[in-house]
This record gives structure tokens, C-alpha cells and sequence, in this order.
């Protein structure tokens, strides 16, 4: 088998990856991933398929982490989690497959790299990428997804979660958005100490100040 590299072209890491997903759909889902029908949906950090089996009677995403992703305790949370929403029947969303053996996420070697990859199957939700959302009624549709997300994450409680917090000072100050050298290309300069009280000034350097301004609002907010 070929070692995965940045050496290998974009195809034929991916054909690395679906002989590697279809083995363990074999050896840890019973499925039979050899017959089964592999439609790549992306490639970027992760590999995602929609996985239809020979009979065709369901399909499911496979999804495989290879680059950067959470590690596999935040996945295993993140399937949890999952599963509880689809329990509490108030907004659609994939529900996960565990293995034979009850594991939400499998751990796969992959030839070239230190760590190994991890894969989660979760049954395939039909729909659509881009909802029309001109449409009367759309909008209100995820608002009130949305809120059935928020109420089930205040009130249910998973033991050991654990997942990113990405709460308003992660978002508007340590966010990767923001403190990426590449951020004060498109975002300007660090803002000057005078910034926050200058009407005269620039808009684009004083975009630090106006951030922290918002984490003091939002901050101020949520505890009022």
C-alpha cells in the first residue's frame, strides 16, 4: 500500500482513503464496503462519501478525519450529541452509527502518518446545500431549528462532553480568524490606543477595538 503524502496528487490520496474507509466498514460495521457505492461529497481536511450499500434500502456519510481534525474524544461527543438530537425528535440531523462492538468512532493506521485517522458513520439525511432562503418561511424554519439547538444544549446534560467552546470572546478575540498573521492583511493593523475614542479615525485599523468592544457587549449581555 502507498504511503499517504503531500507527495501523492489529490486523487490519488483520496483512492488511499476509500480502500482504507471500505475496509473498515467491513471489518467494524459489517457492511460490505467493497460493494458498497462511495460518492465523495468534499476532500479538505476531511474525506466525506454518501455510502450506499448493494440492497440500497438506506444510506449513510462516512466521514474520515485525516488532517487537523478534533481529536477523537471531541468526535465521540460530537456523535453523542447527535444522537441525543435525533432522539429528542425537534430538528432533523444525521444520527450516527455505532460499530458491532458500540463505538462511535473507529481509529484507522494510515500509511505515512504518526497519528491515526478516525472515521464516524452517520445515516444520510436528504436536503439540500442551499435552502432557498428568499422563500416565506424559510428563515423562520432555521430560526426555529436554531433555537431547539440552544434549548437542548442548556438543558441536557452528556456526560464527559467535550467539545470546542466557541462562546463570544473565543469568536471576536482567540478565534483562528483573528489571530492568524494572515488577518492583519484583510483586517488591517493592531488598533492605535486613542482608536476606541477618535471619531476622525480610520475605520479598518480600529477593528481590534471594535471586537473587544463587542466581547464587552456580549459579555455584558449574557450575564444581564
Amino acid at each position: 500500500m502507498p504511503t499517504f503524502s503531500r507527495d501523492l496528487s489529490h486523487t490519488e490520496q483520496l483512492a488511499l482513503l476509500d480502500g482504507l474507509m471500505r475496509a473498515a466498514l467491513t471489518e467494524s460495521y459489517g457492511l460490505d464496503g467493497a460493494a458498497a457505492t462511495a460518492e465523495v461529497q468534499q476532500y479538505e481536511d476531511n474525506a466525506v462519501w454518501r455510502i450506499t450499500p448493494p440492497d440500497r434500502t438506506n444510506s449513510f456519510v462516512a466521514r474520515l478525519s485525516v488532517r487537523d481534525g478534533r481529536p477523537a474524544p471531541q468526535q465521540r461527543s460530537e456523535m453523542r450529541w447527535l444522537e441525543s438530537l435525533a432522539a429528542s425528535r425537534t430538528v432533523a440531523v444525521p444520527e450516527p452509527v455505532t460499530t458491532t462492538s458500540g463505538h462511535y468512532v473507529v481509529p484507522i493506521g494510515v500509511p505515512g502518518h504518526d497519528e491515526p485517522a478516525t472515521l464516524a458513520l452517520l445515516r444520510w439525511l436528504p436536503g439540500t446545500a442551499e435552502p432557498p432562503y428568499r422563500e416565506p418561511g424559510v428563515a423562520q424554519q432555521m430560526g426555529i431549528a436554531t433555537a431547539h439547538l440552544h434549548e437542548h444544549a442548556a438543558t441536557v446534560h452528556l456526560h464527559e462532553f467535550d467539545r470546542p467552546v466557541w462562546d463570544a470572546e473565543t469568536i471576536l478575540l482567540s478565534g483562528h480568524a483573528l489571530t492568524h498573521p494572515d488577518s492583519h492583511e484583510q483586517l488591517g493593523p493592531p488598533a492605535p490606543p486613542h482608536c476606541a475614542k477618535s471619531p476622525t479615525s480610520s475605520p479598518q485599523p480600529c477593528w481590534r477595538a471594535a471586537r473587544t468592544e463587542a466581547v464587552s457587549t456580549a459579555t455584558c449581555t449574557a450575564r444581564t
